[in-house]
């Protein structure tokens, strides 16, 4: 009886950490499945919106209600997975959205704040990815903020994927547009970065070599 009694107890030392990953592995499963559902009704918004821009230009406006929806998804995903990177991007999407066409209002301290944060913790969630340091440089400059954060978040995108077209071309656009006022190092890294866009995308290129040869011409 002593011997049985030692082997159920044994057998129950190994079923218990078994039942409790089986059953952390259930629980996951129902956040990343409700996470789905939420994540495609909002990924819905963000591409009607991107058509809608391109069929009517300037002419597009965005409905506060469509914004709202799609924010209450946004926020219902990250709920099922808080931890992830990828829901703090979408969400981010859907207040880039609010911030341009105006229903997420930029006069708003706690907005601007709530918006920056979205970003800044994608950054967190994905320290290696030079997306997240880009697109929260991006909201940094949507909000006129060229400060010394959204140099540092421009520089760690170029230093994490250096080759990537995304990063040469968006830092190319923001070393154009931002000329005068960003640090003479950073100026000089970003320049760089155009000069590696020109190498690999010369079509791309052009027109920002262009700009930036005028600029220097005029200093």
């Amino acid at each position: 009886m002593a011997r049985k009694a030692r082997f159920q107890r044994k057998r129950w030392l190994i079923a218990i950490p078994l039942m409790i990953v089986l059953t952390t592995g259930i629980v996951q499963g129902k956040r990343l499945v409700f996470a789905g559902i939420y994540n495609h009704q909002t990924k819905q918004y963000l591409d009607f919106w991107g058509e809608q821009l391109k069929k009517q230009g300037s002419d597009f406006t965005m409905k506060k209600h469509d914004f709202e929806v799609a924010l209450k998804g946004a926020d219902k995903g990250l709920a099922q997975l808080p931890e992830s990177g990828e829901q703090w991007v979408l969400k981010g999407k859907v207040l880039d959205w609010g911030q341009k066409y105006d229903v997420f209002e930029q006069t708003d301290l706690t907005s601007q704040d709530q918006y920056l944060s979205v970003w800044k913790r994608a950054t967190e969630l994905r320290p290696h990815w030079p997306y997240s340091y880009l697109d929260y440089a991006m909201a940094r400059a949507q909000l006129s903020l060229i400060d010394a954060d959204f140099e540092e978040a421009l520089l760690k995108a170029n230093e994490l994927g250096p080759w990537e077209q995304r990063v040469m071309e968006t830092t190319a656009l923001l070393a154009n547009h931002y000329r005068g006022w960003l640090t003479d190092d950073t100026q000089k890294i970003l320049d760089k970065s155009m000069d590696r866009l020109a190498k690999q995308f010369p079509s791309k290129a052009k027109a920002f070599i262009e700009q930036r040869n005028r600029a220097l011409n005029q200093s």
